[in-house]
């Protein structure tokens, strides 16, 4: 976790002036210029200290490789409806608790909710067969990352 190594407040309480942050090897990872708690610049700095070119963001959660159109993609290929729920007529939204490490990788999930057994093994089967995702970044630092997919299951195969 980026730590802020200089800090200004004005006297309403806002930021003011260069923000530096450093990771655990006290690194500079990140400087936030501020005005008035309105960020004026970024710069950020790689592993190595050296400031590099790119995003500039203050933080970016994790997303899958290609991002939404990537994740469909990725569905439409990898998706099987169960069988057992089509013969139910089982519809409705799978949602699984994942968390992604620094390096992308899924390392834990949680099936949270399911219509039934078999569309929640489904999610389950999909998210454990997923490749790895761009992690989630803070301070321009790799962090983990845990947050809720939502997998819909419709005889129409619509994805979200």
């Amino acid at each position: 976790m980026p730590i802020i190594k200089k800090q200004v407040k004005a006297p309403e309480g806002k930021r003011n002036a260069m923000w530096t942050f450093t990771d655990e090897q006290n690194i500079v990872s990140q400087m936030v210029l501020y005005n008035a708690d309105s960020v004026i610049n970024i710069v950020n700095y790689n592993a190595e200290g050296k400031e590099e070119n790119g995003d500039r963001f203050l933080e970016k959660p994790a997303m899958f490789a290609g991002g939404k159109d990537g994740w469909r993609k990725f569905l439409e290929r990898n998706f099987r409806f169960p069988a057992e729920s089509a013969a139910a007529n089982v519809n409705g939204d799978a949602r699984v608790q994942i968390t992604i490490d620094k390096t992308g990788k899924i390392s834990m999930m949680t099936l949270l909710d399911s219509p039934d057994y078999y569309t929640g093994q489904e999610a389950l089967r999909l998210m454990r067969s997923s490749p790895n995702w761009e992690p989630a970044r803070w301070h321009n630092r790799p962090i983990v990352y845990k947050f809720t997919q939502k997998i819909t299951f419709h005889s129409t195969r619509s994805f979200r």
